[in-house]
């Protein structure tokens, strides 16, 4: 039995300004990101973690290194688990967001996964990227801590519980939030 355990990076200032970072790769952990990596760290103490794969993206990259020091396990940067692309719309507003895919939606009412922003990338392109990841620990039979980010996760979990991504539940994903599954 493999079993995942899905860590959202800490708080980053780009979190903190509303500012949606994709995969730019300019945000940092804030004071409060470096605590929230410090109580994850501690509370998955609890498991027999062996592996602790991480984003390549720094605020995920810091979130990591925390829960490794912890642990004494050194972690794996990879780029599958990198957030979804956002394009154009990196480091503008949530709301600028929400605006663009309204107006951009094929059919104006359901969630359209396979639409992306100018230089970015959709959904489903980018649960293409975790499941080839996925593929290679479901062998692993043992607890693996992914470090990732609120989009990629949520397309994950979504998979993971058999939802189609078009109608997959919007579930929050909080900084530092750990989501365990077993594949």
């Amino acid at each position: 039995m493999t079993r995942i355990h899905w860590v959202r990076h800490g708080q980053s200032d780009w979190n903190l300004a509303g500012r949606l970072q994709g995969q730019s790769d300019e945000a940092r952990l804030t004071t409060v990101g470096l605590q929230q990596a410090a109580e994850v760290a501690a509370a998955l103490q609890v498991y027999p973690v062996r592996r602790i794969i991480t984003s390549d993206l720094q605020r995920a990259q810091q979130t990591a290194q925390i829960i490794g020091a912890a642990t004494g396990i050194e972690p794996e940067a990879n780029a599958l688990l990198r957030e979804i692309c956002l394009g154009s719309l990196e480091g503008g507003t949530s709301a600028q967001a929400s605006a663009w895919w309204e107006v951009n939606a094929s059919n104006g009412a359901d969630f359209d996964p396979n639409l992306a922003p100018p230089g970015g990338e959709s959904f489903t392109d980018a649960l293409g990227r975790v499941r080839k990841l996925l593929k290679t620990l479901w062998q692993e039979e043992s607890d693996v801590v992914l470090v990732s980010h609120g989009d990629t996760i949520r397309v994950a979990l979504a998979d993971h519980a058999g939802e189609q991504l078009r109608h997959m539940a919007w579930r929050p994903v909080g900084n530092c939030e750990i989501n365990t599954v077993v594949l």
